[in-house]
């Protein structure tokens, strides 16, 4: 009978999560750690971007932190943060690129604006970044979690293939000690059937001297 060859992979363990909602695996940075629920290293890309903008601004453009600049600098960060960290991260950004564009530095008000007028110019970068930071993370989070579950459930199949592998081998052992088992018994059929048929053409003395070979 053909045998059917099956080569067994091994199946490829991914390493754990560590606790990374995401579920996937973490960057370098990412094990620096977390305050309050936010990346270190989200911090850190933070604080770097903002200072060197307002550095760029003191030392070399007016000083007033790309107030008339549109779209404002600082999109650049909300928006990287929020596709690469998720919603938490995000936020922050939000605030704090809110707080280097405001802090010590809020415009005068002119006279052909209310105090209503004057409070939403104040205040629609920190709202346009606030909501860009939560819709954009939360895209972000949802494809993590999306991510994660197809990481669970092809660590399910490569088990499920495992054990269908393990249960082939098993067949296959069991099928070749049924072959030698019915080889065995039919040899000893046919091995039987040729003695009979020499019995039948031999004397009584030539039986009783062939009967050792026929017990053997």
């Amino acid at each position: 009978m053909g045998r059917i060859g099956f080569r067994n992979r091994k199946v490829k363990r991914s390493p754990g999560n560590s606790g990374d909602e995401s579920g996937t695996r973490p960057a370098p940075s990412a094990y620096l750690g977390r305050i309050l629920g936010v990346r270190v290293s989200a911090l850190v890309e933070i604080a770097l971007f903002l200072g060197g903008a307002l550095l760029i601004d003191y030392f070399f453009l007016s000083g007033n932190r790309f107030v008339s600049v549109e779209p404002h600098p600082f999109w650049v960060i909300v928006l990287l943060i929020s596709v690469q960290y998720g919603t938490n991260e995000g936020i922050v950004a939000a605030l704090a690129s809110s707080a280097a564009l405001l802090a010590g530095n809020l415009p005068a008000q002119t006279i052909d604006q209310d105090f209503y007028s004057y409070l939403f110019a104040i205040a629609l970068n920190p709202m346009l970044w606030s909501t860009t930071a939560i819709v954009v993370g939360e895209l972000r989070m949802r494809y993590a979690r999306r991510e994660h579950q197809l990481s669970e459930s092809l660590a399910d199949a490569e088990k499920r293939e495992e054990t269908i592998a393990l249960a082939y081998q098993e067949l296959v052992a069991a099928h070749e000690r049924l072959e030698v088992s019915v080889a065995s018994d039919l040899t000893t059929v046919l091995t039987l059937y040729r003695a009979s048929k020499r019995l039948q053409n031999l004397s009584a003395e030539e039986v009783l001297n062939g009967a050792a070979e026929m017990v053997a």
